[in-house]
């Protein structure tokens, strides 16, 4: 139960993050600070021993105080941690790491021997850096770990025992008399010789540990990373798709419900109409009201009509292949020829030949068109343009209007979200738009500036719009 709260607090402090390489340095972090406590508790024990078994001579402030700086510097990021304040939690994971590693070695050659079995946490503290640390700087910890262990193999002594330490031994029975001394003194030095010779294979073993272990743990987290980061967006994908269809939904339901009442109004307006201009003699401003009556009952039936296909046709509408020319002149003849000759097209793809829905396309390009002619004064050119690199298709509408803050950009692409006054649109344009183009693996992209006009940026996949260029 501590831990899912530590976690939760982590969350909740660190920045706000969708890549699964951040999960992966939440969830790993806590532990890293729990191993911690153990490496303290492991030195503080290897201390004991080696002060009254092996009766080692060392500084024992100097160890002390540096096993305390361990475990105070530790319980202040548990305090942090748990109260959610942790934040570049990469960057403290690697002074963590490298600052422990640092100070094992020191450890190390003041108080033992190199067949000293807490070496091992070299290995542990290798693992956590992998895990929470990018490739190269797992790499730069690999080679600072087998840096601190090459100082402690050639600092450290094989056996570490003074005279005192023999002393003991000895009335222990644990070793020869003063009289047979010679004898082990001699034995001694080949056991040395041995010790030597296998601490160099230990020093091998470890520095290959080391290296396989950063290799595979790097290869499992990259793996895992790609696995979370198609998943997520996989969730987006299922979400845009489920959010658009109940949006499909209700307007086929509003499109239903309302055409049976509109379609009243509008008998019933025409005949009001009809019987005014037969009778003669009423006042204009009824005939008038009667006109504005048919007008926005039409008004209202073509809204529900767009708000239905736009929302719905794209999902069902059959692929063709069709020239990007060929879907520029739809799109320009779907406005008023006085409207055309502000529309400005630069075709920077040659013949190119694009497999989509082409009347949602072409829908969409309008409705994205459409916007930047009502953010600018009229008469004022509106530029499209189609570009490609080696793997996306673009189509980019820009304008010189009036331009949104950060804020605006940020939310223009939500369902609904309109800055326009009311009655003139329904916020679904580029929601809708970033829908389809989603499909087909793109995105829509805003750069605006207040006073500088605004771009927006319509990116397809090449690969899944079957780009290629036609024979002429």
């Amino acid at each position: 139960m501590k831990l899912k709260s530590l976690l939760r607090n982590v969350q909740a402090g660190l920045p706000a993050t969708t890549d699964a390489d951040s999960s992966i340095g939440v969830i790993s972090f806590p532990w890293l600070i729990h191993f911690r406590w153990v490496t303290a508790i492991s030195l503080f024990f290897l201390v004991n021993v080696a002060r009254e078994i092996f009766e080692v001579n060392f500084s024992l402030v100097l160890v002390v105080l540096l096993v305390c700086l361990l475990a105070a510097s530790n319980a202040v990021l548990f305090y942090r941690l748990k109260r959610g304040q942790i934040t570049r939690f990469r960057c403290l994971a690697a002074g963590m790491i490298f600052f422990d590693v640092a100070l094992l070695t020191i450890l190390f050659c003041r108080i033992s021997c190199v067949l000293n079995p807490f070496v091992v946490l070299y290995i542990i503290y290798i693992f956590f850096g992998s895990l929470l640390l990018k490739p190269r700087w797992a790499l730069v910890l690999v080679c600072f770990t087998l840096t601190c262990y090459v100082v402690f193999f050639v600092a450290a002594d094989p056996m570490v025992m003074d005279e005192k330490a023999f002393g003991r031994l000895q009335k222990a029975g644990l070793l020869p008399m003063r009289e047979h001394m010679a004898a082990f003194t001699l034995f001694a030095g080949f056991i040395k010789a041995d010790l030597v010779a296998y601490s160099r294979v230990l020093f091998t073993v470890l520095f290959a540990a080391l290296i396989i272990m950063s290799f595979l743990v790097s290869k499992v987290r990259t793996s895992i990373e790609r696995q979370q980061k198609t998943i997520n967006d996989l969730e987006r994908i299922k979400s845009r798709t489920d959010k658009l269809a109940a949006l499909a939904t209700f307007a086929a339901g509003a499109a239903h419900e309302f055409s049976t009442p509109l379609s009243t109004i509008a008998v019933a307006s025409g005949e009001m109409l009809y019987n005014m201009k037969e009778q003669g003699g009423s006042s204009p401003d009824l005939l008038a009201d009667c006109r504005l009556i048919r007008d926005q009952v039409t008004r209202c039936k073509e809204i529900l009509y767009q708000m239905s296909a736009d929302a719905g046709e794209h999902l069902g509408e059959n692929v063709e292949t069709f020239a990007v020319r060929d879907l520029i002149d739809n799109v320009l003849r779907s406005f008023a020829p006085q409207v055309q000759e502000h529309l400005v097209f630069a075709n920077n793809v040659e013949a190119m030949q694009l497999s989509l829905p082409i009347r949602t396309l072409v829908r969409t390009l309008r409705n994205v068109l459409k916007n930047a002619m009502d953010a600018s004064e009229p008469g004022t050119p509106i530029f499209l343009a189609c570009n490609m690199d080696q793997n996306h298709i673009f189509f980019s509408v820009q304008d010189y209007g009036s331009g949104m803050d950060e804020e605006t950009a940020r939310r223009a692409l939500d369902p609904f979200f309109t800055t326009k006054e009311p009655g003139r649109g329904m916020g679904l344009g580029l929601y809708l738009a970033q829908s389809m183009v989603q499909r087909y693996g793109g995105d829509v992209f805003i750069e605006s500036e207040p006073g500088m006009g605004t771009t927006v940026t319509l990116t397809f996949a090449r690969e899944q719009v079957h780009a290629v260029l036609a024979a002429n």
